[in-house]
């Protein structure tokens, strides 16, 4: 459950000051921010020392079932992906109380909507790093592409930014299509979306 919450605090984070934002007011909403990718971060050192010595998975929820094949959406926790989380983890509590100092000229224009955005994003980050499948490290690079649109364009009165958003929106969509021709292409040889399972069946497809 605790390498769960890696994850989920990030998400509770955003649903929390997303909703409860505009009440709860700028400063607590970014110490919300701040307080979950900080106890996300605290979570996964735990996680990291368990996954060095022996790697993990964590089932979430059964997906979808594509005739004898059932897609399961899951976390692994390895060295590489473990210790990557943290790093992630780290670097964004970082940024994010730097951020508060960077944003305190505009409190009270509803800046709470900036810190959902972070919250946002370091959730879609995490889903790309820790998930088992690519369909969850699909969903991730989704939630990354909007949130940084959504981040970039923040300052949607200047120029620039709103230029600078739609060049990441085109970028992304262009990404998109490739990403999914490579998803139905691993399918199609490997017969699974699994991480564990396609690393298990490289040398008999590909010998």
């Amino acid at each position: 459950m605790e390498a769960v919450l890696i994850v989920l605090l990030p998400l509770l984070s955003f649903l929390i000051v997303g909703l409860f934002g505009r009440k709860l007011g700028d400063l607590p909403s970014a110490i919300i921010t701040v307080l979950g990718s900080f106890f996300a971060f605290l979570l996964s050192i735990p996680a990291s020392i368990k996954a060095l010595s022996s790697p993990f998975s964590v089932s979430l929820y059964e997906f979808i079932s594509l005739g004898n094949y059932t897609l399961r959406l899951g976390l692994y926790f390895d060295p590489l992906s473990s210790l990557t989380a943290s790093l992630v983890c780290l670097i964004a509590t970082l940024i994010f109380i730097y951020s508060i100092g960077y944003m305190q000229n505009l409190f009270g224009q509803w800046t709470y909507k900036f810190y959902a955005y972070l919250s946002f994003f370091l959730f879609s980050m995490l889903m790309i790093v820790l998930s088992d499948n690519l369909l969850g490290m699909f969903f991730g690079w989704e939630g990354v592409g909007l949130a940084s649109y959504l981040l970039i364009g923040y300052f949607h009165q200047q120029k620039y930014a709103t230029n600078s958003a739609f060049e990441a929106f085109v970028m992304n969509r262009i990404g998109d299509w490739l990403y999914l021709f490579g998803i139905f292409a691993v399918f199609y040889l490997f017969g699974s979306l699994n991480l564990l399972e396609i690393f298990e069946k490289v040398d008999a497809v590909d010998p």
